[in-house]
């Protein structure tokens, strides 16, 4: 959907579209075509507002996308948004906002502030007073109800992509965000040590090497880690990887079965480049042509097409997908603690410390007697040997 401004042209959310070749148009036209086809299934339950309570028939209602207007009451529903929000008070949300407003110097606080203008620059909505105010409202009460959380960053652009999904409300985006993160990624996707998000990144390259042992095998022997690009992928959801229509689409299909459709969507994305990554000399280049196409990729009917078929992905049972998991659980737990021992193992002992202050002070001795030789430099700096 291209909306015009100007000379400026935009798409349904607003984001400025620069430079579109005459393919992409082509795509873009074409995918709105197939929403207007795709939509007409959703007529019935539109009129009453309730989901299909088949699940395979919701499943396959989602997997072919929405429009803009069926996205802001489909996504406030499907993700479970609708439903937890109605098991608290009316003014929750708001009272979460104060309470965070109680301790602005938290560094939760401060990483938040730091990451607001980070947030879409290219968006100018999401850059605006407006726009900032209410993105700091949703990732302080966020963190506020997740305290195992808090903050990480990431999330300014989930919340900032929800927001523009449900017509600019702070509040419906908030609960959203909360069953993204406590019920459709896997555990500690957002933890500290981004564990998680650790896990998602060697499943997904453990399926990568099944379904393309070869591209695999040479992505490794490259030096190309999969973390070079999958990072953003889980970290974001995308938002900040995919145009964002195609981001839409894939979370239309994620929000209601969870975070295998993001395997999914990552495998694609990779075996479209299969050819081009297979003559990639080094981890640079491979990054640089996945990224660049990525970016680029505003055919999404073909995307989830891709990612839902069998021919291209291959099966992937929510049963083999956690069993893959499980296994690179233990390995990012090693990997977590050895990383801990490493960093104990340089704090200084007490006998460098003593030695540190030792020096300390004969540095400022030193100083001293400098100042009263007449040898401290102009602005109180020494100058030594040291």
């Amino acid at each position: 959907m291209l909306l015009k401004e100007g000379e400026e042209k935009y798409d349904g959310y607003g984001f400025p579209l620069s430079e579109l070749s005459v393919q992409q148009v082509k795509d873009i036209k074409k995918c709105d075509v197939v929403y207007t086809r795709a939509n007409k299934s959703w007529g019935k339950y539109v009129i009453k507002r309730y989901l299909p309570k088949n699940k395979e028939k919701l499943k396959k209602l989602l997997r072919k996308g929405l429009n803009y207007e069926l996205r802001e009451w489909v996504w406030f529903e499907v993700s479970g948004a609708k439903e937890l929000s109605k098991q608290h008070a009316a003014s929750y949300f708001d009272s979460l906002c104060r309470k965070a407003e109680r301790d602005l110097e938290t560094p939760v606080n401060k990483q938040i502030e730091l990451d607001l203008p980070r947030s879409f620059t290219h968006h100018p909505w999401v850059q605006s007073e407006e726009g900032q105010v209410r993105l700091r409202k949703v990732l302080r009460a966020f963190s506020q109800q997740n305290p195992s959380v808090g903050y990480c960053q990431g999330l300014n652009f989930l919340a900032a992509f929800l927001m523009l999904t449900q017509s600019r409300s702070a509040e419906r985006a908030f609960w959203i965000l909360i069953c993204i993160v406590d019920r459709l990624l896997y555990p500690g996707t957002y933890a500290s040590g981004l564990e998680g998000c650790h896990v998602e990144m060697r499943t997904l390259s453990s399926l990568l090497d099944r379904r393309k042992p070869a591209l695999s095998k040479h992505l490794q022997s490259s030096g190309c880690d999969i973390s070079l690009f999958a990072a953003d992928w889980f970290i974001t959801l995308f938002s900040t990887s995919l145009p964002s229509e195609s981001v839409a689409r894939v979370w239309d299909a994620f929000l209601g079965e969870g975070a295998k459709v993001l395997h999914r969507i990552g495998l694609v994305l990779l075996l479209r480049q299969e050819k081009e990554l297979l003559r990639a000399e080094h981890a640079g280049e491979a990054m640089v042509l996945v990224r660049k196409s990525v970016s680029a990729l505003y055919d999404h009917d073909s995307l989830m097409k891709e990612a839902f078929s069998k021919d291209v992905v291959g099966g992937l049972s929510l049963q083999k997908l956690n069993s893959t998991r499980k296994k690179h659980a233990k390995e990012v737990k090693l990997m977590i603690e050895k990383r801990r021992k490493d960093q104990e193992s340089f704090k200084p002992t007490i006998d460098t410390q003593t030695i540190l202050k030792a020096k300390k002070e004969e540095s400022e001795r030193r100083r001293r007697w400098l100042a009263g030789q007449g040898g401290e430099e102009e602005g109180g700096e020494v100058e030594n040997g040291e």
